[in-house]
């Protein structure tokens, strides 16, 4: 009877778990355009003037900040495209991963505008929020209880292969749109635990089936 309660007591508890890490899953975040690391940033901003585009001779200057605060360029002109107003950051400008804002200032005629402008420069070039890593780890971390409560070989296999997987993906993509070598230090360590469990867990099937 005693069993019987406590597999129905873990049954439930990874339901809970389950139902934890889908949510988690499900977060969305709002994504800012990005461009890749070490390249060029072609930044865009459309101009308006009484519900059409302005005209050819309209002006679009804009000033940006890094995320430290650090002017990368102030009230500079950018190239009229009738459609967009563009102006091309070299990877020198645009140096350091992390959030970019501003904004360009647009004239036409008796018309003035101000457009806001956020970017992102990440390593990949792609956004990637926290959700993923987060939910991967908690996963872990949740197997890990359960397999060590309810002491079975499985679980502990199932644990090992999802902190190995975290590793893999962090040292691949990072964590969200970080990629450093404290990033990297995390992946080895998340590596290193689902090695050890993964051993620890065979030699322990291995041992138990020895007993039997």
């Amino acid at each position: 009877m005693s069993i019987t309660k406590n597999i129905t007591s873990i049954n439930t508890n990874m339901k809970k778990l389950i139902i934890l890490l889908l949510g988690i899953f499900l977060i969305s975040l709002t994504s800012a355009v990005t461009y890749k690391f070490g390249e060029t940033a072609d930044i865009r901003v459309t101009c308006f003037n009484n519900g059409t585009w302005c005209s050819t001779t309209a002006e679009c200057n804009l000033t940006l900040w890094n995320f430290e605060d650090v002017t990368v360029v102030l009230n500079q002109p950018m190239t009229n495209n009738y459609s967009f107003h563009n102006l091309t950051l070299t990877p020198t400008q645009a140096a350091y991963n992390g959030l970019y804002t501003g904004s360009a200032v647009c004239i036409d005629g008796n018309y003035k505008g101000k457009v806001p402008v956020v970017f992102e420069i990440t390593p990949s070039g792609e956004d990637r929020d926290y959700g993923i890593f987060i939910a991967m780890i908690l996963c872990s971390f949740g197997l890990l209880v359960f397999a060590s409560y309810s002491k079975s070989y499985y679980l502990g296999f199932m644990t090992g292969g999802l902190f190995l997987m975290t590793g893999i993906y962090v040292l691949i993509y990072g964590i969200g749109n970080l990629a450093n070598n404290y990033t990297e230090a995390i992946g080895f360590v998340s590596l290193g635990l689902g090695i050890i469990f993964t051993v620890a867990s065979g030699y322990s099937a291995i041992d138990g089936d020895n007993d039997d």
